[in-house]
């Protein structure tokens, strides 16, 4: 039987919000950096886990112009970097990993799991300054997110 939480993945939102400059991938470039963000949106005004922190004002701004919820905390933050000949896992948690795949064009594709089941799979052009949204709803009326910037520079 399906869960709650599991049927509430099937409603996944993958997003995109441009900014910044962007520059293109040269194929002779041997990786990209990434920084992934795992984020969890909530009415609440403080977290439960002190060392969750409050996301900063500009990406907070950002993301109640897409998402109803007042306040952003970071659960965890992973710079990496990906090879374009394979995928990279990331463990953003004991419960969400993603895999990142750099592939032609700018574009990434980006697996997300949550309590070890494939969510969502995103397809989307990411270059130098942009960010992308992949995430869905949690329990307790409340969402989880991962925000991945590219930060690769020439």
């Amino acid at each position: 039987m399906i869960s709650g939480i599991q049927r509430s993945f099937q409603f996944v939102a993958v997003l995109l919000l441009l900014a910044g400059v962007s520059q293109p991938v040269r194929a002779d470039e041997p990786v990209i950096k990434v920084k992934a963000q795992l984020v969890w949106g909530t009415n609440l005004k403080h977290s439960s886990s002190k060392e969750h922190k409050p996301i900063d004002a500009h990406t907070a701004a950002e993301l109640k112009k897409i998402f109803k919820w007042e306040n952003y905390f970071v659960i965890n933050t992973i710079d990496a970097e990906v090879d374009k000949t394979k995928k990279k896992r990331l463990k953003m948690s004991d419960q969400c990993d993603i895999d990142i795949r750099a592939m032609e064009d700018d574009r990434f594709e980006v697996i997300l799991y949550g309590e070890g089941k494939r969510v969502c799979r995103g397809v989307q052009k990411l270059k130098v300054g942009e960010q992308c949204f992949i995430g869905g709803p949690a329990e307790n009326e409340t969402s989880w997110l991962v925000i991945l910037r590219r930060t690769d520079k020439d």
